[in-house]
């Protein structure tokens, strides 16, 4: 509140106290010149400014209060006393919540104080925000003894009225901001929580923690591109932040970016073999400056080093490059191997054996894809020993499965693909068809291989793998409409696919369409030269 210079010059001069301010407020000598409007104006400015003053000392809160008490008692008088306009009065009620919030533990007199104060002045930004934040206390009380009312509703919807009021008045008030996105998302209101931490971001760009809230969110919404770019601000903001560029790669992952998530986790692995090496007393003054805000988060380098070195291991499998990938994810086995060894906490070792499992895993399966016949093998012997720990591990049957069929090991074959069909909580597409297929290449059960595939293409009516399976058990039942329609729709949904069109050429050679068999046999062969069964059946169609 702003004081012409003549005032305060009348308010050193002629200051003069009114007997109900004489407890709480020193005297001065009037001016007897000054006439007694004047000397009255005088002595509630003197008794305004004593007030604020003591409210900034601990020891003078009660007499700020007794003042504050006092003025508001007078200008409730119809009397012309008090000569303060309805923001001076309004100044004075929220000084007095104020009080009454911080010092006084009176949060009901505080929200009264308040609601006065946003009455006389619906424009007092201070008192909405104080308002704002009385609701809040009430609101966490409501939350924290688990009152479900009407009342705890209103509460609510109060509180976040208020809120949005402050941020009417004052667009870039960033408490008001934070704390409207902090209870919206509490609240399930995801799409506010998002507006206000995106002014956050505005009104703060440097804060990493708005913009890591901020990607959350979009993460949780399922809007990974939005949630990658808030992301890279926070790394952006925190460069030697390892923790942030090792989730910031998870999410490259999870969009399928497999390039810049390989840049996010090499980021990392270099960090932390720069971290590494040096006396012990270098080591803890590192490791002292990591826990500093802004540069890297409480992790230990030992867990960011296994998390990049696994997750560019899937990165590299995403490129192709899989060499690359089995070094990185052996490494990942080492280092979690490691981990588990000297980790004595149950929950923590139950854990890291989880993880564990899971780089076995992902290796197991690399090798299926890129390896092959070679690679089956290997693959086995990761699925076993995942198993020997966890004998119910449905990926893992269903590998085994997998890697006997690649095998030829037929029974063995059948025998993992039925148990993790067995295990699985949720249907499982691929496991069906693997075993249906498996049935229709021995010439067995095909009622049964039917049904299996049947199931799985429920899941995925399009998928031209299932569809190729069906077609392929059609023909062995001699069904042979029916497969060359089932072979031919494959055909359409994964084009160029030598096994489809392999499958198909037989059945236009049961069919005696001889000329629809040499062009698809002939299609298989330019995709795949090496094949010498795909030449056999060309050659004896010339």
């Amino acid at each position: 509140m702003k004081m012409k210079l003549s005032q305060i010059a009348l308010f050193l001069l002629s200051i003069t106290c009114c007997s109900a301010f004489a407890d709480s407020v020193p005297s001065v000598a009037p001016a007897n010149s000054l006439s007694p409007a004047v000397q009255q104006d005088a002595a509630n400015w003197a008794c305004l400014m004593w007030a604020v003053y003591c409210s900034a000392h601990p020891k003078k809160i009660r007499q700020s209060r007794t003042v504050y008490d006092t003025l508001i008692a007078e200008f409730e008088k119809p009397s012309e006393k008090i000569s303060f306009g309805v923001q001076a009065k309004s100044f004075i009620c929220t000084q007095r919540a104020t009080l009454r919030l911080n010092h006084l533990q009176d949060i009901r007199g505080a929200k009264a104080d308040c609601e006065w104060a946003v009455e006389l002045n619906p424009e007092n930004v201070r008192a909405t925000w104080l308002l704002s934040r009385v609701l809040e206390q009430l609101a966490i009380a409501a939350i924290r003894t688990g009152k479900q009312t009407e009342t705890g509703t209103d509460l609510q919807t109060e509180l976040m009225t208020t809120l949005k009021r402050v941020i009417e008045l004052d667009a870039d008030h960033a408490g008001a901001h934070e704390t409207l996105a902090r209870f919206a998302k509490y609240f399930g209101e995801t799409e506010l929580a998002i507006t206000s931490l995106k002014a956050l971001t505005r009104i703060l760009p440097f804060e990493a923690q708005f913009h890591l809230q901020l990607s959350e969110l979009y993460e949780d919404a399922g809007r990974l591109p939005e949630s990658i770019n808030s992301y890279e601000r926070v790394v952006t903001i925190q460069p030697r932040n390892a923790s942030a560029k090792n989730h910031l790669g998870q999410l490259y992952l999870q969009v399928e970016d497999f390039e810049n998530a390989v840049t996010a986790f090499q980021a990392v692995l270099e960090f932390v073999a720069s971290q590494e090496g040096g006396s012990q007393r270098e080591r803890t003054r590192r490791n002292e400056r990591l826990q500093r805000p802004n540069r890297v988060t409480q992790e230990d380098t030992s867990q960011i080093e296994l998390d990049a070195q696994f997750g560019i291991g899937i990165a590299y499998q995403g490129t192709g490059e899989f060499v690359k990938a089995e070094g990185h994810l052996l490494q990942a086995i080492v280092l979690t191997t490691e981990k588990v060894k000297k980790t004595r906490n149950r929950a923590a070792r139950n854990d890291l054996q989880h993880r564990l499992r899971e780089v076995q895993y992902t290796l197991a399966q690399g090798y299926l894809r890129f390896e092959e016949k070679a690679g089956a093998q290997k693959a086995l012997t990761i699925f076993a020993e995942i198993l020997a720990a966890a004998p119910e591990h449905v990926g893992a049957n269903y590998g085994s499965g997998i890697a006997n069929q690649v095998l030829g090991n037929t029974t063995e074959a059948e025998v993992y693909l039925s148990k993790a069909i067995e295990l699985s909580s949720t249907p499982l597409p691929d496991a069906y068809n693997a075993l249906g297929y498996l049935y229709a290449q021995q010439g067995i059960k095909l009622d049964e291989a039917e049904s299996l595939v049947e199931q799985a293409l429920r899941s995925t009516p399009t998928s031209g793998a299932y569809l190729d399976s069906l077609g392929f058990i059609y023909f062995k039942q001699g069904q042979l409409d029916a497969a060359i329609e089932t072979l031919e729709k494959a055909d359409r949904h994964l084009p160029n696919t030598p096994d489809i069109l392999l499958h198909l050429g037989d059945a236009y050679l049961r069919k005696r369409w001889t000329v629809k068999a040499r062009q698809v046999f002939q299609r298989a062969l330019e995709l795949s030269p090496e094949n010498t069964q795909l030449r056999q059946k060309l050659d004896s169609i010339e």
